[in-house]
Parts: structure tokens; C-alpha cells; sequence
């Protein structure tokens, strides 16, 4: 049986736990005494779940008992868990090795009435060496009106707001990159440059997603014409010169370590924020749910992905 000791009776005990004893655990005025547990088998202690957590528990123990079997996915597509209710699975852009075999999430291994759930976001272990960097989610490219929309360029906005919330709490820097052009500029394709006019200062364009969270430091880059991929620096479309924004400035004096980054999109303004901040000694940490890719080629987000693993940064 278990037994229920109350702390007064614990306290005054002075006599030392042998070595090999278990720890008692205490809380709020109880100490559970391990030591006296039954070791009949455990059910005989069971008492009906009455509560709706113990319920949700008892739902997914129900349907983590069904059979699962494997179901082979066409070649090349590598697929996530739809939102609740979806008629089923949808392709993701942005897996980087297309390999069935690398996510324990893939469908092919989970039950249907599993996969259907929504999924949680995963927070970081935020302190308050880490930076959240929150790159470009605009509406230019975050809405499906945007002149340079970004395909599930909205789903990132969901997956920002869980990290700021769970940065802020734990006393970790937060900081938001947009892309902030003149209206006329190399950078642009009427100019010489390869891009749609987009995200010109003051615009709607230029704002953030109306359901982005926002409540940290703001950098701003292309102001002054250049192609501002990376939230740490600006290149001259002309000279190739590069200049530094001021993200940099504002992380030293908080003695940040960590980045952590999401955003848009993954094969221009996140691998460009990654790969400086992995030349300039971060550690970074890129979450996948909370990034999209472009992919003016077939294939450009995995590639980002790659390099930003070959440089070192960890994507999750």
C-alpha cells in the first residue's frame, strides 16, 4: 500500500537514508514514502480516471492500441499530420531529405486517428542567453493576397507566437527582421533586380501578419536600396558591398548566445540570417515547422536547409 506520511512526521526524522535509498518526494506539506509501496501489480491501486485530463490520457491510450501498420507514400513526397478534420495528410514543402524514415511523426507509422490531431509546438529552452529571431513574416509574403507570397507563408505565424510567449517567459531576447524598401529600387525586377515590388515602407505590404504577435525590438533592412536578405547585414544589388543592420548591435549587449529563428522565407532571408549568425559565433537552432521556402526552383528550401547545416546550425 502507499503510504501518506505528513511532513512534520518526515522532518523529524534524523536518522540518514541508507545509500541505496529512494528519494522521498515531497509536496506541499505530504512526503510520499516510496519505501512502503505494495509490490503486488500496480492495477490493484488503480482507481477510475475521473478527471478530463485522465480522460484525454485514457484517449490516446485507446488509440495508440490499434494495429499500426505501414502504407508506402508515392516517391519523393514526404507528408505531416493535416489540421482537425482534414480529409488526410498533406504534403510539406520543406522536408529536407524526403526520407520517410527520419521523422518518428511520419504518417506512415502513426494511426490515423492519431495523426489527425493537431500537432503541439515543441518551445525551445529559452533563457536569457537565447534570442528569438523572427524574420520578414509580412504580409507580402505571409498572406495569400501578398505580391510575393510565400505557399503556407501564414502557418508560420502560429508556430512565432508560441515561441515569443515562451522566449518572453523564460527572459529570452526578442527580435523581428522586416524587409522595409524604397519604392523604387535595383532590388526590384522593373529595376534590373529579380523580385516584384514588395514590401515598400509604409505599405500594407511591408506590415506584419495582422496575426503576428509582436512585442520585441524591430530591424529594418533594405531601407536605403539594398537587398536586405540577411537580418544582420544589407548587400549593394550594384557593388556587391555589404553593410551590417542593426540586429548585431542589439544582441551583444544582452550577451546572447543562442539564436533561435523562424520565418520567411527559408531559401533567402532564413538561411542569409543563419549563415551570418553562424559567422558571427551563435549557436542556432532553426525550426522547421516555423519556416517556408520560396522554391523559385524546384528544390530551393531543402538546399537551405542543407547549407545551414553544413554551417553548423542545428534545424528542428
Amino acid at each position: 500500500m502507499l503510504t501518506v506520511v505528513p511532513r512534520a512526521t518526515v522532518e523529524a526524522r534524523r536518522d540518514p537514508l541508507p545509500h541505496d535509498a529512494e528519494p522521498r518526494l515531497a509536496d506541499d506539506g505530504l512526503v510520499l514514502d516510496l519505501h512502503a509501496v505494495d509490490p503486488r501489480p500496480a492495477r490493484a491501486l488503480s482507481a477510475p480516471r475521473q478527471d478530463p485530463l485522465d480522460r484525454l490520457v485514457l484517449t490516446f491510450e485507446r488509440r495508440f492500441d490499434r494495429a499500426v501498420g505501414r502504407v508506402p507514400d508515392p516517391a519523393g513526397h514526404a507528408e505531416v499530420g493535416g489540421e482537425p478534420g482534414a480529409g488526410g495528410p498533406i504534403e510539406h514543402a520543406l522536408h529536407p531529405t524526403r526520407d520517410p524514415n527520419d521523422d518518428a511523426t511520419h504518417p506512415s507509422i502513426v494511426p490515423d486517428a492519431v495523426r489527425a490531431l493537431p500537432w503541439p509546438a515543441v518551445s525551445r529552452d529559452y533563457d536569457d542567453r537565447a534570442a528569438l529571431v523572427v524574420v520578414d513574416v509580412q504580409n507580402d509574403f505571409a498572406d495569400p493576397s501578398g505580391s510575393l507570397y510565400v505557399r503556407g507563408g501564414e502557418q508560420v505565424v502560429p508556430v512565432a507566437n508560441h515561441e515569443r510567449s515562451a522566449a518572453t517567459s523564460s527572459g529570452a531576447y526578442v527580435v523581428y527582421s522586416q524587409d522595409w524598401h524604397p519604392a523604387s529600387t535595383p532590388h526590384f525586377a522593373a529595376e534590373g533586380g529579380t523580385w516584384p515590388v514588395h514590401c515598400v515602407m509604409g505599405t500594407w505590404g511591408a506590415e506584419f501578419h495582422p496575426d503576428l504577435e509582436v512585442t520585441g525590438d524591430v530591424v529594418h533592412k533594405g531601407d536605403q536600396g539594398a537587398d536586405g536578405y540577411s537580418a544582420f547585414s544589407e548587400r549593394d544589388p550594384l557593388s556587391g558591398a555589404t553593410a551590417p543592420t542593426i540586429l548585431q548591435g542589439l544582441l551583444e549587449p544582452r550577451h546572447v548566445e543562442r539564436l533561435v529563428i523562424v520565418g520567411l522565407a527559408t531559401d533567402y532571408c532564413v538561411v542569409q540570417t543563419v549563415l551570418d549568425g553562424r559567422r558571427l559565433g551563435y549557436d542556432v537552432e532553426v525550426l522547421r515547422e516555423g519556416i517556408r521556402a520560396v522554391d523559385l526552383s524546384p528544390g530551393d528550401g531543402d538546399r537551405a536547409i542543407e547549407r545551414m547545416r553544413a554551417f553548423g546550425a542545428s534545424v528542428t
